[in-house]
């Protein structure tokens, strides 16, 4: 299918709540509207006000904007978008509301999205840092064997119906030890 069944997809997850679909700037009316605008740019691939700005620089231009800064509402559209079953995952972060990964960047652009994810196993997922953190936690997080680690971020992957990148295991063993110096 084509980009415009993703952008289908990426819509509905707004509909849990009927009046969370903002597609356009000129229907922001609140601190809910603006976020919730912003959210679906970043879920598109598209620019938006959130992206490289601290949660507290958001915070102050929905202050600003419309008397409310709080962010709440996100993980409920962080439900819905894992609900979703689209090759995109949010992350809530301390100092940003919210980060988006997509996973499958072929779906951004007219072509193969048919509403899974739809990777080639050359054009697949490398596992992040906060993937690695995930699987260390699920494991324990102390002294845990480089191996079970990358056993665990591959089950997570398959989980979330993720291509892993062909030689993926030595690349993410190799960021290991980087990040691991870096602790």
């Amino acid at each position: 299918m084509l980009k415009e069944k993703f952008i289908v997809d990426v819509d509905a997850i707004f509909m849990y709540k009927n009046n969370f679909l903002i597609k356009e700037k000129s229907q922001i009316k609140d601190g809910t509207s603006y976020c919730n605008y912003h959210f679906r740019q970043a879920l598109l691939g598209h620019e938006n006000d959130f992206t490289g700005k601290t949660k507290p620089q958001i915070e102050a231009i929905m202050l600003k904007n419309s008397g409310r800064k709080n962010f709440q509402h996100i993980s409920n559209l962080k439900r819905e978008v894992k609900k979703s079953k689209l090759p995109i995952e949010v992350l809530v972060g301390e100092s940003t509301p919210f980060e988006v990964i997509i996973h499958d960047k072929s779906i951004l652009k007219d072509g193969n999205y048919n509403g899974k994810s739809q990777q080639k196993s050359d054009d697949g997922y490398l596992p992040t840092r906060i993937d690695a953190e995930t699987a260390m936690k699920e494991l324990g997080g102390v002294d845990i064997e480089q191996s079970s680690i990358l056993d665990r971020i591959e089950t997570n992957c398959k989980s979330k119906g993720l291509a892993l990148k062909s030689g993926w295991r030595e690349s993410t063993a190799r960021n290991l030890d980087d990040w691991a110096k870096e602790a």
